[in-house]
Parts: structure tokens; sequence; C-alpha cells
């Protein structure tokens, strides 16, 4: 029994307004627990670690497909915003609208019943009445081709491609000596030295640069003026005062 445990009983039997029984459902938090283990499995945080860095490039990507998305809903909502509904272009999936154009266009970036839409779309006479204007266009096959071929596959394997590339980045430095935590270090200390981001800073500054970094790309605090200069002298880096 945990100490939680005994202060939910006593708090039970003590008359209270409040239903004390919903407090235990905040016992589902000890699941969090298990995240104590990715802490001592290296591979799974190297997992994380890549997932964590590919963020900046998968949001890039998401706002290309939101862009398009969006240019494909228009090109919906004008082409088959007037298509008589069927079997599958209902009220949940049709053109009529921008939201419900994004909405069946999500659904068939998943690809559920997408066919069944597209047919939907190529109605004819008698099925429809073209003084209303009511009937399908047949090049929508052409419509859904293109939106699958950029929607699905290529942004889906762009994902991939992201997320291979920097997972293969993440394992070789985690083989060196250099870990990446070591280099976004660095990116925060130069950022402190070259606020502009002219991408140089003055020789005199270096020593205080590698001082604020410290190893493994730095030194120690402890190194004096004749070593800092065998250490610029090594990167033959004239040292200016």
């Amino acid at each position: 029994t945990s100490i939680v445990g005994v202060v939910l009983d006593l708090l039970r039997t003590a008359e209270l307004p409040v239903n004390v029984t919903i407090l235990r459902a905040f016992r589902i938090f000890r699941l969090f627990r298990i995240l104590r283990l990715i802490q001592r499995a290296k591979k799974i945080l190297i997992l994380l670690e890549t997932l964590l860095y590919s963020v900046p490039a998968l949001i890039n990507i998401l706002l290309f497909l939101f862009l398009l998305f969006f240019m494909f809903a228009i090109l919906g909502v004008n082409i088959f915003g007037q298509v008589k509904r069927g079997e599958y272009l209902n009220r949940h999936a049709n053109f009529e609208k921008f939201a419900t154009a994004l909405l069946a266009l999500f659904r068939v970036s998943t690809g559920e019943n997408w066919n069944g839409i597209m047919h939907d779309l190529m109605i004819s006479e008698p099925e429809c009445d073209k003084t209303v204007g009511n009937c399908g266009v047949p090049y929508s096959p052409l419509y859904f081709i293109l939106f699958i071929l950029f929607g699905s596959f290529i942004m889906f394997n762009l994902f991939v491609a992201v997320l291979l590339d920097n997972f293969a980045t993440t394992i070789a430095i985690e083989r060196s000596k250099l870990k990446m935590k070591d280099m976004m270090r660095f990116v925060d200390t130069w950022a402190d030295f070259d606020p502009d981001a002219l991408q140089y800073i003055p020789t005199h500054s270096l020593p205080r640069l590698l001082k604020q970094l410290g190893p493994p790309l730095g030194i120690t605090e402890n190194y004096g003026r004749r070593e800092l200069l065998g250490v610029t002298a090594k990167y033959n880096i004239p040292e200016h005062g």
C-alpha cells in the first residue's frame, strides 16, 4: 500500500462533499514510471533524440503538406462543388465547402474509399441533370491521382527520409566522442559571441569561447595563458592580445 493510497482511504472515511474515489483515477499516472527504463535503453534514447532533432524539418514538411491540401481543396471546391451527392460523396465527404473539402482530402490521403468518392464525382446523365449543373467531371481521376501521388507517397517518403537521415547522423555522433549535446552547446555559445550571425568572431575572443565551451570542443577553466596560446596555435589562428 502506498502513502497516497493510505491518504485516500482516510479521506474516504471522512465526510467530505467530494467523492474521493475519483482521485484514485490518478493512479494511472504510475504508468509513467516505465519512462525510467528509457534512460537505461540507449537505443530508445537514440530514437527519441532523432525525433527531437527532426522536429524543425518535419514542421517544414507539415507546412508544405498543408499548403498542398489548401491548393487541392480550393481546386476541388471550384471543380466538384456542385456535383450531386452519391453513396460515398455524402455529407461527411464532399467538396461543397472548403472545410469539408479539407476533411475529404484528409480521408483520401488515408486511402479510405477514395476510389468511391472519385467515381461519385464522375456521374453523368441520367444520374444527374446537366441543366442544374450537378453532374460530375470525367477527369476527376487525374485530380485524385495527382493528390495521392504528391500528398501521400512523396510526402510520406519525405518524412521517412528526414527521419532516416537524422537517425544516421545521430548514430554517427553517438559512436564518436562528440555528442549531439556538445554540438548544441557550441551553437548556443557561438551565438553569445556572434549575436549578429556574422559567422566570425575576433581572435582575442577565442580563448574565452574555448573556456566557455569546455571539453571536448573547448578547454577547462584551469588553463593558463601559455596553454591558451598553445591551443590557438594548433588552429593556426594568430593571437592579437
